[in-house]
């Protein structure tokens, strides 16, 4: 739908002071779309012309208008399956130097307008103030623009730092249910298991997503409940690698995630899924969308799934139900407002802290199936989400987004922590604590607003933005226990029994409470310029405040508190600026550099004495260079770059105090006087190289290194040195045009822990003793398979397996006591998809 521009508006001025960079040539593609719902097409390898007569007639179209001199000699490839029409448009039209659109009943082919070289000049629009920038009913594993990095948009060509995207087609292709499947996917990161079936991430050596997640682009979010969002909800995984202190504020410099929602079609559609698989995997999907007026201005979607599992370990089972709702509304032709919620029930067993070493630190050889916790050891956690936002656009060139979150999650977390290395051979040794339960609620807020614009200076036009974000992270927990609250330990480890830990008869009663808010808020812009047509600099900053408060309570059965430990923390007016250049070398590649610096609160690392201080925050900054391409008229993408990551401050243990933990995370004692180094190379090719041939390779090298921690060269060994990640997939032609077959493997050099452990007494209690330890994973690969079948123009049925040679190891490595994980053995799942 097109509207007519409003009036003119200039707050150039208001946003000279500091910016960031747009141009967006794919939404002038996106006008050309009529209809957006996926049909089943079969249409043999031909004359180009008589290819588009006979796409024409399978699309209902009133007439097809092209030249005949212009299709002369040009040959159309085969086209089999569920596609939108501007899919098969673009495929039949690939190659030929010639453009088409779909507009009110007539298709129309032209040749290709004339480009000058080595320049990605700005594209200006008129068209609804919506996104149409959704993966969904592409086919493709290529991304034509990207919100993580710049908030606008921007094709990923343009952005000066590395993103990576998992489309909805690799998402479907690849069986992917959850996030930390999709990370599995995604470039240059590193997925491993945190306590209580929390799933974690690492990136160029640093953790991605726990503390600084993002939804549409929005302000950043704390997930210390675990990244484990259920796909259902979602068009595209974004991942920036590298630091985004732009945006991001208070963070790690590894990388940010950002999830985009799903958004209404403005087509009606409805797709159905059910998927049944290993471990007695079973769910069903629904999800339903398209426009609720006649003109099309109130659309609205609705998903809703299913999930029952097991797990591959002993007695622990799964069951998830999730419900999405998003309403979108063009109230004006250049406004347009969205209102959503969601709401995701879990209740899971919990295998608690992972499986220790033997006490001479060589691997135990559990059997995987090991569930080292209670039988009735659980996680019942609820979330419910709200958002809104709105999108006004004053002309061509200014627009004001608004965007509003909140989520509230609730836990209640029954579990036993069993630790200790036992003997190696009786399998004696390891403890047994008492039964806890956590009631533990987290609420995470965000607000985000954003003006984008563009303004004339020295002859030609620059892109510009300014924002502010706010965001706060509250979680309150109580503890209870069961009295008398006893450490045992567990006769011979290599015959536990989950049934042997019941939870007890006797009443709980609560012996601690926790308060923990932080807050962040900040200011952020920044301008590029087009200083030539294939120069562009970019130079902006942003200012934040960070305030953590922490409240620690001991309390008796009635739960009044006993004693009370607070802890309070600021972070005032840090900025940490932003500098890039990017360059077009030519039509097919862009040049860029990057400087980001960051900060990240230390408040949980605390200084000595007991009961200590909160270091000051780590400082760093982020240098990144390198070139991406754009080749086959955009199916295929391709990106290399090189980076370091220095940062000061780093906690490292201090050796006049020993080690002791804190409530919620933190511990004493430490210094602030790490230097922490992470450099490497990046590269990554994406797209259809190949007819019906979908690629996402990938090869990332990392060395972190922390320079002034003795006996620790290695920063983070849970990031692999070497990772190599390759999937493909690859319709069939002619006669086997229905079948789609494809497969990846994942293959990463060794990991490893490298620290020092205070050996135990007899009775459980720490001494004063240490010794060093060093436990490694050799570097490994796995291999996936994956098999579609379309069986008619509504229906595919496909066929997943995962580790298909059931490789053993371990995916996270723990320390001496606990936290080893092993990665899950071979599963196989199949699903029957219809689209209608």
């Amino acid at each position: 739908m097109r509207y007519p521009q409003s009036t003119r508006f200039h707050p150039a001025p208001l946003a000279l002071a500091i910016a960031l960079a747009l141009s967006v040539p794919a939404l002038a593609h996106a006008q050309a779309i009529t209809d957006a719902r996926p049909i089943a097409l079969s249409i043999a390898a031909q004359p180009l012309g008589d290819a588009l007569n006979e796409l024409g007639a399978a699309l209902g179209m009133s007439s097809v208008a092209f030249s005949h001199v212009l299709v002369a000699g040009k040959t159309a490839p085969a086209i089999q399956g569920s596609m939108t029409a501007r899919q098969a448009l673009d495929r039949l039209l690939a190659g030929t130097g010639l453009v088409g659109t779909i507009s009110n009943g007539v298709l129309t082919v032209q040749q290709a307008p004339q480009t000058g070289p080595a320049t990605l000049a700005p594209v200006t629009v008129t068209a609804p103030v919506g996104h149409d920038d959704a993966t969904e009913g592409t086919g493709s594993y290529v991304a034509q623009s990207s919100t993580v990095g710049s908030k606008m948009g921007l094709s990923l060509r343009e952005v000066p730092q590395s993103v990576s995207v998992v489309t909805r087609q690799q998402i479907e292709d690849l069986g992917l249910t959850t996030l930390p499947d999709a990370l599995k996917a995604m470039p240059g990161v590193t997925g491993f298991q945190g306590a209580m079936l929390t799933d974690r991430a690492l990136a160029r050596g640093f953790e991605v997503g726990m503390t600084n997640m993002r939804v549409d682009g929005g302000a950043g979010v704390d997930r210390g409940y675990g990244i484990d969002n259920d796909m259902a909800f979602y068009d595209r995984v974004e991942v920036l690698r590298g630091a985004d202190g732009l945006f991001g504020g208070n963070g790690e410099p590894g990388g940010v995630i950002n999830l985009v929602r799903k958004r209404p079609t403005r087509e009606t559609q409805t797709i159905v899924q059910a998927q049944y698989g290993s471990y007695n995997f079973k769910r069903a999907d629904i999800d339903v969308s398209g426009p609720l007026t006649e003109d099309g201005r109130i659309r609205g979607r609705a998903v809703l799934a299913r999930e029952d599992k097991r797990f591959f370990f002993d007695v622990a089972e799964s069951e998830r139900t999730l419900a999405y709702g998003i309403l979108e509304a063009d109230l004006t032709p250049d406004t347009t407002v969205t209102l959503g919620a969601s709401y995701v029930k879990r209740d899971s067993s919990v295998q608690g802290y992972g499986l220790p070493r033997a006490s001479t630190g060589e691997d135990l050889r559990l059997p995987h199936t090991i569930f080292l916790s209670g039988a009735n050891d659980h996680a019942d956690k609820s979330i419910k989400t709200v958002f809104g936002q709105v999108a006004h656009r004053f002309n061509e060139d200014w627009r004001l987004d608004l965007a509003v979150n909140h989520e509230r999650a609730t836990q209640d977390r029954y579990d036993h922590y069993f630790f200790g290395a036992p003997n190696l051979n009786t399998g004696y040794g390891t403890y047994s604590n008492g039964t806890n339960l956590q009631n533990e609620t987290w609420q995470n807020s965000s607000l985000d607003a954003s003006l984008k614009g563009r303004f004339g200076l020295l002859g030609r036009q620059h892109d510009v933005i300014l924002g502010a974000d706010w965001s706060r992270f509250k979680l309150d927990t109580d503890f209870l226990r069961h009295e008398p609250y006893v450490t045992a330990r567990i006769p011979n480890i290599y015959a536990f029994d989950p049934y042997d830990y019941r939870q007890p008869s006797s009443p709980m009663t609560m012996y601690r409470r926790y308060s923990l808010p932080q807050q962040q808020a900040g200011i952020y812009g920044s301008v590029r310029f087009h200083v030539t047509d294939p120069l562009h600099l970019i130079a902006g900053g942003r200012l934040s405040r960070y305030h953590y408060r922490f409240e620690f309570n001991s309390v008796n059965a009635s739960g009044t508190p006993t004693s009370t430990s607070i802890t309070d923390y600021r972070d005032e007016n840090v900025f940490t600026p932003y500098l890039a250049a990017t360059y077009d070398l030519n039509q097919t590649w862009t040049a860029y550099a990057s400087l980001a610096e960051t900060f990240k609160s230390q408040a949980s690392s605390l200084a000595g004495p007991e009961p200590g201080r909160p270091l000051d925050p780590i400082t760093g900054r982020n240098y990144e260079v390198g070139v991406k391409g754009s080749h086959l008229g955009g199916r295929l993408q391709s990106a290399f770059a090189f980076y370091r990551i220095n940062r000061e401050g780093e906690a490292v243990r201090d050796p006049n105090y020993r080690a002791s933990n804190g409530p919620m995370g933190s511990s004493c004692c430490y210094l602030g006087t790490g230097q922490v180094v992470s450099e490497g190379f990046d590269a990554e090719l994406s797209g259809e190289p190949l007819r019906d041939l979908h690629v996402s390779l990938s090869y990332s090298y990392n060395d972190n290194r922390n320079e002034n921690a003795a006996g620790q060269p290695r920063f983070n060994g849970l990031n692999p040195e070497h990772l190599v990640k390759a999937f493909a997939s690859y319709r069939l032609q002619g006669s086997l045009s229905r079948w789609k077959l494809g497969g990846g493997i994942t293959a990463q050099s060794k990991t490893f822990v490298n620290d020092f452990a205070y050996v135990r007494n007899g009775d459980g209690t720490v001494s004063n003793q240490t010794a060093p330890y060093r436990f490694i994973q050799r570097g490994y690969i796995l291999a996936s398979a994956h098999l579609d079948y379309t069986i008619n123009s509504r229906w595919t049925a496909s066929l997943n397996v995962n580790n298909l040679f059931d490789k053993r190891y371990y995916s996270t490595i723990g320390t001496l006591d606990y936290g080893s994980f092993y990665g899950t053995p071979r599963t196989a799942m199949l699903t029957l998809r219809g689209r209608f």
